[in-house]
């Protein structure tokens, strides 16, 4: 390693920053303010769009339980197939 190397690294101070490493920490602080920013001002909204996601996804599955519940006890109630009549399909005799 020689003193071409002017890689940042972390642990080092940032006045011994090249001037291109200091643009992007200012660039990374923009950016992290600016995200702040909008969370402070729609992470309310963020949460209650999720938590009414959330609350959709479950009233979706109780009612797909519901119907699925309703589609059995119909299914049960109906008589068999075996106890409905049978009709022949052939037509009657002639009588010739």
């Amino acid at each position: 390693m020689g003193s071409g190397n002017k890689a940042w690294n972390p642990g080092q101070p940032k006045e011994c920053l090249p001037v291109s490493d200091i643009f992007r920490e200012v660039e990374e602080d923009v950016r992290r303010e600016r995200m702040e920013k909008l969370w402070k001002a729609y992470g309310k909204y963020v949460i209650a769009l999720l938590v009414l996601v959330f609350i959709g996804l479950g009233a979706w599955q109780l009612w797909q339980r519901h119907e699925r519940a309703e589609r059995e006890k119909a299914a049960l109630a109906s008589p068999p197939p075996s106890a409905s009549p049978i009709r022949s399909r052939r037509p009657p005799p002639s009588r010739t």
